[in-house]
């Protein structure tokens, strides 16, 4: 209704809240808070009742609260207890946050002596049969590898060290896990992830140009094999025919996949030359001690002989059918390579436990 005055003490002012963390001599943490009014600064409770103006009740009631709930005193200056190795991931990342969001806050650099952020360097190689990724844990003991490993794997975000030390997986670490475990079963072993060979291809794809994760020559090799495998040397094939392009691909992926110890399948449409370049890959393979096992349908187990005379007549290949005596007899020879058929192999099961296989078609 008209102009309205009053004394400066009726006045609220709010203001802007900032807190600084520290560590003392005994660990515990110390809290000093502080109010801005923009033209002035209270850092204790007399310096607050002495105020010309009236502050912001309400804010100041959130704060203390959340200082109560946080273990300090509803005070400008309080203490808690030290942390324990188990609470310093909830103070740093559930109770610093939440004084984040009031106002400013610094920490001392003895409390951030405590957050310690292990950013590992990721090494994928092949080795042996198996893929081998390894996280270089530099600022972690060697003896406490694996237990590091197994915090990371289990989805933990630190680990614990056994001088109650705590290390914080960094972001880029614990998004690396979230990629492996989505591309399948990882064994931890020896402090390392290992996984089957035929995953190089996905991780090479994957952790292209990621700066933290680096790939051995062999690895780099096998990778490189794996997309083109059409570029992998041509190893000497025995056949009497002369194979096609798309043919000599197919025997190039076979070998390909036989020097790094994989089984493939051959999915070419029907009449487009599956079993002759099962052959040729065969020929190029093959030794006197080699032992090879065909499975086919009964109608097709003299076609497999048939095509083995024809471009191959140099391998010893004896078909497994007939009468059960008969079976036994031929499979006690030693031939390179024994074709038959899927019924018959059931039958004769116990037959093969004792016998190795180089291949297995």
């Amino acid at each position: 209704m008209g102009t309205v005055s009053a004394p400066e003490r009726l006045q609220i002012k709010t203001f802007a809240p900032s807190f600084y963390f520290d560590r003392e001599e005994d660990n515990r943490i110390r809290l000093e808070i502080q109010f801005d009014y923009e033209d002035r600064k209270v850092s204790n409770k007399q310096e607050l009742e002495e105020l010309p103006f009236s502050s912001d009740v309400d804010l100041e009631e959130r704060i203390f609260q959340i200082c109560l709930a946080a273990g300090f005193e509803a005070d400008f200056q309080s203490w808690r207890q030290a942390l324990k190795a188990e609470s310093v991931y909830h103070f740093f990342h559930e109770i610093i946050p939440v004084f984040e969001k009031l106002g400013n806050v610094d920490l001392s650099e003895k409390l951030e002596e405590l957050y310690n952020l292990a950013s590992p360097q990721v090494q994928i190689a092949s080795k042996g049969g198996l893929l081998e990724i390894q996280f270089d844990f530099q600022d972690i003991a060697q003896e406490e590898i694996d237990q590091a490993m197994q915090a990371l794997v289990a989805n933990q975000d630190f680990y614990i060290d056994s001088s109650n030390q705590v290390y914080f997986f960094d972001e880029e670490t614990k998004k690396i896990r979230q990629n492996l475990q989505e591309l399948g079963q990882f064994e931890l072993k020896d402090g390392a992830l290992q996984a089957r060979k035929s995953l190089a291809y996905s991780l090479a794809h994957l952790f292209e140009g990621r700066d933290r994760v680096s790939f051995s020559q062999e690895f780099q090799n096998l990778a490189q094999d794996l997309t083109h495998p059409e570029d992998f040397p041509l190893q000497v094939t025995q056949v009497q025919a002369d194979l096609r392009d798309y043919q000599e691909k197919g025997i190039r992926w076979l070998q390909m996949l036989h020097y790094y110890g994989f089984g493939g399948i051959l999915a070419d449409d029907m009449g487009l030359g599956k079993t002759l370049q099962t052959i040729a890959f065969l020929t190029s393979q093959v030794t006197k001690e080699s032992r090879v096992l065909i499975l086919a349908p009964s109608g097709l187990i003299y076609n497999w002989a048939d095509e083995f005379q024809k471009f191959a007549p140099q391998l010893d290949v004896a078909v497994v059918h007939g009468l059960k005596a008969g079976r036994e007899e031929i499979l006690a020879e030693r031939h390179q390579i024994y074709v038959t058929s899927y019924a018959t192999f059931r039958q004769d099961s116990e037959l093969y436990q004792g016998m190795a296989f180089d291949f297995l078609s």
